[in-house]
């Protein structure tokens, strides 16, 4: 590993504020938000394998020889974009994508999209993304000289995709390939130039570009990123993925080939600021292994793709799974996946992510190509094979799973070469993954501070939205770091409680249960900085959850000391607000109220212990005194 790496490859770089801040914690998750918390004293159980129907196969009208539609694929609702940037549109290879939508069970073409000034070679529809109302298509080989672009496309309320913007970042420059990859999740897309020398020869970056949609052209680019570990010909861009504030570059050229994946946050030095967080690599990463070669993330979940792996045979591939600890914002592998009986390799060459599943692709070149879904382990959180997708049509050298993509409870897989329509006219499959059921997970205090001795009641609420009936669902409670807080009992309204481990086997659409936590602050009453923090996350069931963002709620509550020796009655009289920091929240008052004419213990809040609260504190003490005084 050159000199400029980082010597743990999964270093990562957090504020000093982040590293320091305490607190005495309350971690309620589903399915183990500590990866691995259980493991060693819970079995294991795959969960009970997807049983699928045959695919529906998607062949593109007027398709032309070597098209090779489905080089590349993306779903979001009832929209499906597939690439074809073989098309000879304006010229062999300029490149062409054709828009699919859901009419029911079937998918129709809708449109077939091509760059407004197109021409050959562009291989416009290389690489794509599609999030809601809006596709962004990449076109690296676009001139002058490879310095590469993407069109933005939206969908009017007639329902037409209209290209609205081409996309040069400002520092381009011959031979970037700006587009050779690209995502998008609502308002931010990014571009990924694995060819750029900003940050040495070949080192490649990413651009960040943000839609004002009151602009006169509404894409603006707001950051590059550019590894601050960068290495000479790394080709970070070569891969990219984008989660709400969070993206993933991926450079499966660091080390002799070995590979890394960098992880950029919004608001990471700064508003506005696009910051890098951690470095990331597989703890068995070797040269020659291609990690980073695919990126995908979903919230807290990061799956890169390393296709030249040999752990599981020659160029047998693997992915590897990373976690972020909902506490510290860490980065840390959690596990790494293989394909069990290995008939085809490259296993890793694309990937997904979309709620409770993973989706891995393989190379599809020498063998027919398979693509493995995976999803959680009820028990631990883990990840287990549950299906093999291989349609009965595919042949060897199809290419089939290079590309993959998950969304809307379907799995869609390209097949570039395949010839049903034209020879490597190409194709994409469409697998229903069951109806899915959209859980939500939501966390309340029953106070909006702790007092010191005082009893607090938190409660996890799980909710089934629907569509589809939830079953096997796992949510495990783990105490983290509270020696200073009683834990009274946990009880759960529904299901069983053992183990650390809150099981419900069924939960209809429209319904929702609880659990409850009682505990006991013990903090002692020196004004030490701290606080109890609640983080409640489903992690596991066996059908598809559409909805990751309202898998987790965060809680913060206050807790309240007592000033000892100072007032003659320990009643409390008055509370600060608690603080919601995601879907759960704080409730109710606190213990209040003085009886008779008996001077009562003001109610401290240990956070904010400091310049304004020592203030606050000399107040009441005149106040007492001079209430002393006119008795």
């Amino acid at each position: 590993m050159p000199a400029d790496m980082p010597t743990n490859p999964q270093s990562v770089r957090r504020s000093a504020s982040a590293r320091a801040r305490w607190r005495a914690t309350l971690l309620l998750a589903a399915g183990g938000l500590l990866a691995g918390a259980a493991a060693g004293r819970l079995p294991k159980p795959a969960p009970p394998p997807l049983s699928l129907a045959e695919p529906l196969k998607l062949l593109a009208a007027g398709a032309g020889s070597g098209d090779q539609l489905g080089w590349a694929v993306a779903i979001d609702g009832e929209v499906l974009v597939a690439g074809a940037p073989g098309a000879a549109v304006a010229g062999p290879n300029a490149g062409a994508a054709y828009v699919f939508e859901r009419a029911g069970d079937a998918y129709q073409q809708v449109q077939k999209l091509v760059a407004s000034d197109g021409d050959a070679s562009d291989v416009f529809g290389e690489a794509l993304g599609v999030s809601g109302d809006v596709i962004v298509l990449g076109a690296p080989i676009d001139e002058p000289v490879a310095t590469g672009s993407a069109y933005v496309f939206e969908r009017g309320d007639d329902g037409r995709w209209r290209e609205v913007q081409k996309l040069v970042p400002e520092s381009s420059d011959d031979n970037d390939r700006v587009g050779w990859s690209a995502a998008i999740d609502g308002d931010t897309l990014v571009l990924g130039a694995f060819y750029d020398d900003d940050g040495g020869t070949f080192a490649g970056s990413a651009h960040v570009y943000r839609r004002d949609p009151d602009a006169a052209e509404p894409w603006r680019q707001v950051a590059e990123l550019v590894a601050e570990d960068a290495s000479l010909e790394a080709a970070a861009g070569w891969s990219v993925a984008i989660s709400g504030g969070t993206v993933v570059v991926g450079a499966p050229k660091v080390a002799g080939n070995a590979g890394v994946a960098h992880v950029f946050e919004r608001d990471h030095g700064g508003p506005g600021a696009w910051g890098q967080v951690a470095t990331l690599a597989g703890d068995d990463t070797d040269s020659a292994d291609a990690f980073g070669t695919a990126v995908a993330i979903s919230g807290g979940v990061i799956l890169i793709g390393a296709p030249s792996d040999e752990g599981n045979g020659f160029a047998s591939g693997a992915a590897y799974v990373f976690e972020r600890d909902p506490m510290s914002g860490l980065w840390a592998q959690s596990q790494k996946l293989v394909a069990g009986d290995n008939p085809s390799p490259g296993f890793g060459i694309g990937v997904a992510i979309a709620g409770s599943r993973l989706l891995v692709g393989t190379k599809g070149e020498l063998s027919a190509g398979i693509a493995y879904l995976f999803g959680r382990r009820a028990e631990d959180g883990g990840w287990q094979e549950i299906a093999r997708l291989s349609p009965a049509d595919v042949e060897a050298g199809d290419h089939f799973a290079k590309a993959v993509a998950l969304g809307g409870g379907k799995a869609v897989i390209g097949s570039q070469l395949d010839d049903d329509a034209a020879a490597d006219g190409g194709a994409a499959y469409v697998y229903d993954l069951g109806v899915a059921a959209d859980l939500a997970v939501s966390a309340d205090a029953s106070s909006a501070a702790a007092v010191v001795g005082a009893p607090l009641r938190y409660t996890v609420t799980v909710e089934n939205l629907g569509p589809g009936d939830a079953s096997q669902i796992a949510l495990a409670i783990d105490l983290g770091v509270i020696a200073e807080v009683g834990v009274d009992a946990i009880t759960p309204a529904a299901g069983t409680y053992a183990g650390g481990i809150w099981r419900l086997d069924a939960l209809p659409p429209g319904h929702s249960a609880s659990l409850t936590a009682d505990l006991t602050p013990r903090l002692d009453a020196q004004p030490t900085r701290g606080g109890i923090v609640l983080a409640a996350a489903l992690r596991a069931l066996v059908e598809h959850d559409p909805e990751p963002a309202n898998d987790v709620a965060t809680l913060t509550t206050d807790v309240i000391s007592r000033i000892a020796g100072m007032w003659k009655d320990g009643a409390v009289g008055g509370t600060p607000q608690g603080r919601r920091d995601g879907a759960g929240g704080a409730s109710g008052a606190g213990a209040g109220g003085n009886a008779g004419d008996r001077l009562m213990a003001p109610a401290v809040p240990i956070p904010t212990l400091g310049g304004p609260a020592i203030v606050a504190l000399a107040v009441l003490l005149a106040a007492a005194a001079v209430a002393r005084l006119r008795r």
